[in-house]
């Protein structure tokens, strides 16, 4: 009997690969250097892809499920117990059910309602300090023409 985790995953595959990548993921037998590695690979086959210079919206789904872990998690790749798991495997029925609620209507197939479409939003970054690197001016401090008065010091 699989976990209830790797059965809601297998709720969100959209294609073979995805499928065959929980299928992998729910098999323990395999060593864990190797599961690192396949985590890694099959990644990109299980979450929807990002344009460039984009991550995925705020709140959204497919954040929520990258900031949990879910996909490492089932992996083994993190150290985690069973009722993680099985909290993991609870929180994304609630979702798929809310999705279904939001649907109104009688629902016969979940095609384009699970898994949620994917948002995203400009990836936003900080300016790096100018170090001198690739060929750009290095910051450098102002030249001082007259000497800074010291507001602390007591006037005679």
């Amino acid at each position: 009997m699989t976990h209830p985790l790797y059965q809601e995953l297998l709720l969100l595959a959209t294609d073979a690969n995805a499928r065959a990548a929980v299928n992998l993921a729910a098999n323990g037998s395999t060593p864990k250097e190797q599961r690192k590695e396949w985590c890694k690979r099959t990644r990109a086959a299980f979450f929807p892809r990002k344009p460039e210079g984009m991550t995925y919206l705020r709140h959204s789904f497919w954040q929520q499920v990258e900031a949990k872990f879910i996909w490492e998690i089932a992996w083994g790749e993190l150290p985690t117990t069973d009722e993680r798991k099985t909290r993991l495997a609870e929180w994304l029925k609630e979702r798929r059910e809310e999705a279904i609620r939001r649907a109104k209507g009688d629902v016969i197939s979940l095609d384009g309602i699970w898994p949620p479409a994917a948002s995203f939003q400009r990836a936003y970054t900080l300016p790096q300090p100018k170090d001198g690197r690739d060929g750009a001016t290095a910051w450098t401090p102002r030249k001082e023409e007259k000497p800074v008065p010291n507001i602390f010091k007591k006037r005679t």
